[in-house]
């Protein structure tokens, strides 16, 4: 048993192996379940709090500490205390006026049945289509989550999290396949996340706040406008819809009009604190529960009674729809106009707003950068003892987070003892040497497609003797095509050159 933070008291029902249910004591009142989610008090079991779906705590010394997720709270905070204490008395409330509501409540003496009862009553759900996208979504890579270590960037990541998979659905379940890098942020076979990367760059997009997660009150940072953000930098443009304090039925609604995932933010909260969570949903009942993923370890399906649980807001974007950038200076049927498009889309290669200007030479920093992005733009630390390394690079050089990265993992290494030449041309040879050191990094993939031997072109003398394996292995693999039967190892790179490098290498790669 477990107690809410005004004394009330609920009973925490766990099944076994997996699977539990949370019921209010007094009235019977089911506020939760899952069938194959873990308990959130499986690992504990004295001082336990709860304060409504995805609320559950442990007071250890002096702190509340969530069961599951990364967060706390001091009892000496009288100000959160006091928002538990009135969402507790809210939820208790709620609890008793539906005592006789036999749709949530249950018989308590009945309770360890009810495991039979929530499988029996799964057929009577409803689901958004490509529903399976979020359900599948298990741990906590393929959810995308992301602990911030900096705890100067703020609270948790929940809504986040939350907005990552609902544009993942948007990728893979509503075919919109431009929404998201999958080589970036995808795994293998582009059907979830592969860790926190995508999460962290929404982060780097905007603090919300919690008190206005969708952007309905004027002046806030919300989620909403963090989602904007991101359509705009990858030329999508998104529809949404969004409320504050919404019923348990508008939820329903939306799902079973829009046909998309509803970000649902709880209400408990003390603004700027972080403790408020967001989970994304998408099914529902008839009788206006709510079927989510909470974005946490195998808390992918859980049913909610959306009526007895206070809600803050609701987000869902309604519809994306990609457009390609403007490209004025490659015509549509050019050779490496697909890989331009690609290249601009996701910050890859980027240069002016309408053109590419394909026959300017590409720097070994913007080409270090390409791979950068394409490894999700890694956070980096020890920067300092790069830059006292080399005389031509400082903390102002173009690309310095990319280069920092490059050069600690062994990709970029110094065109002498004392330089590393960021602002030079990138040869032919070098990029090949970069992306083969890039494939070691990510470990990648690449079967061979039977393409010629480096040895064959006319010029192979010419490739430097550091670049001669990856040279053979960029031309076996057609990365690498040669020119007139030339590969012109010394040439610089055009920009348009590089890309259509860059894109080869990612639609050939497997990783």
């Amino acid at each position: 048993m477990v107690y809410d933070f005004a004394g009330n008291l609920y009973y925490v029902v766990e099944f076994s192996e997996t699977g539990y249910l949370i019921y209010h004591a007094d009235s019977g009142c089911v506020i939760e379940y899952s069938a194959s989610a873990p308990s959130p008090y499986a690992a504990v079991e004295e001082n336990l709090f709860y304060c409504g779906p995805t609320y559950y705590y442990v007071f250890d010394g002096n702190t509340y500490f969530h069961a599951i997720a990364d967060e706390s709270f001091d009892e000496a905070d009288s100000e959160m205390l006091e928002s538990a204490e009135t969402n507790s008395n809210q939820l208790h409330t709620k609890c008793v006026e539906a005592a006789n509501d036999s749709v949530y409540c249950i018989d308590t003496a009945a309770a360890s049945g009810r495991q039979n009862d929530i499988a029996a009553t799964a057929s009577s759900a409803h689901y958004i289509s490509k529903y399976s996208v979020l359900k599948n979504l298990k741990t906590e890579a393929q959810m995308g989550y992301y602990t911030n270590p900096r705890a100067s960037d703020g609270g948790g990541c929940c809504g986040y999290i939350a907005a990552g998979m609902l544009l993942l659905w948007y990728d893979k379940g509503k075919g919109v396949n431009e929404t998201i890098n999958d080589f970036a942020y995808l795994n293998s076979n582009g059907s979830a996340f592969r860790g926190g990367d995508f999460t962290r760059y929404l982060r780097s997009l905007g603090q919300y706040d919690a008190s206005d997660a969708t952007g309905v009150l004027p002046g806030d940072e919300s989620m909403r406008d963090i989602i904007s953000k991101y359509a705009r930098k990858k030329y999508c443009v998104t529809t949404t819809d969004a409320t504050i304090i919404p019923s348990a039925s508008k939820v329903c609604t939306w799902l079973r009009t829009y046909n998309a995932p509803v970000i649902v933010f709880g209400n408990f909260e003390k603004k700027g604190s972080g403790s408020y969570h967001a989970v994304l949903a998408y099914g529902w009942y008839d009788d206006n529960r709510i079927i989510a993923n909470y974005g946490h370890e195998y808390y992918n399906e859980v049913t909610i009674t959306a009526p007895l649980f206070s809600l803050g807001s609701i987000l869902c974007v309604t519809d994306i729809r990609p457009y390609n950038p403007v490209i004025n200076d490659i015509p549509s049927t050019n050779w490496a106009y697909k890989a331009a498009v690609y290249c601009k889309r996701y910050g890859i290669i980027d240069n002016g707003i309408t053109n590419f200007n394909p026959s300017m030479k590409t720097t070994r920093g913007a080409f270090i950068n390409a791979m950068y992005q394409l490894a999700a733009a890694p956070e980096i630390s020890g920067s300092a003892a790069v830059e006292r390394r080399f005389t031509d690079f400082n903390a102002a050089t173009s690309y310095h987070d990319a280069i920092v990265w490059a050069y600690q993992n062994g990709i970029l290494a110094g065109t002498s003892d004392t330089t590393i030449a960021p602002g030079n041309g990138v040869t032919r040879e070098q990029a090949a040497v970069f992306l083969l050191r890039f494939s070691g990094y990510l470990t990648c993939f690449y079967a061979s497609r039977g393409g010629p031997a480096a040895s064959k072109f006319s010029d192979y003398s010419n490739v430097s003797s550091y670049a001669r394996t990856a040279i053979d292995w960029a031309t076996r693999r057609y990365l690498i095509n040669g020119i007139d039967g030339a590969l012109l190892p010394k040439n610089t790179l055009t920009r348009d050159q590089a890309a259509q490098l860059i894109y080869s290498f990612v639609n050939h790669a497997e990783h």
